[in-house]
């Protein structure tokens, strides 16, 4: 590949989209396999009695972090660090995105109930949350929230201004 003939990536301005596409599944093979290893590797370590502390409150945070601070690490190589670093934290940041959002829309579209002047009602039986059964208005259901959810919010701004700086610069 390029000018470098013990270079195993080839170039994507060489590949047809067939050969991109078996080379972007074969990526995310690599990395669906590395994600079980690193998964059931943690889960044996959590069954050692005297490590089962060590591991769930300081190797398994370690062990998620790896893989994202590589990618922002691998993407600033080369002659256009500042512009690569850009690109490795923004797919850092999409990806975490993702993470969070995924999540929270499914806990807000199975856990909303119905509205009745704009309050959510709980206190109906387990078994008629909405009504009528079925409903998916965005103005006849949602949920309640409390005022953790509004500073867990405010820390989640102030958090993105890391990610502002390094995009901005």
């Amino acid at each position: 590949a390029g000018e470098d003939p013990f270079n195993p990536f080839p170039e994507p301005a060489n590949l047809n989209m067939a050969q991109i596409v078996f080379l972007t599944g074969m990526y995310a093979l690599v990395l669906f396999q590395a994600s079980n290893l690193i998964s059931d590797g943690s889960e044996l370590l959590l069954l050692v009695p005297s490590l089962a502390p060590v591991v769930g409150s300081i190797v398994l945070p370690i062990l998620g972090a790896v893989p994202d601070g590589m990618m922002v690490l691998f993407s600033g190589l080369g002659p256009n660090a500042q512009v690569e670093v850009s690109v490795g934290v923004g797919a850092l940041a999409g990806s975490t995105v993702m993470l969070l959002t995924l999540p929270w829309f499914l806990a807000v579209f199975f856990g909303r109930v119905s509205l009745k002047d704009g309050k959510p009602q709980y206190q109906r039986p387990a078994n008629m949350k909405l009504e009528p059964e079925g409903n998916i208005s965005l103005t006849q259901t949602g949920i309640g929230y409390g005022p953790e959810i509004i500073e867990n919010g405010k820390t989640m701004l102030i958090t993105l201004l890391g990610y502002f700086v390094i995009q901005g610069s």
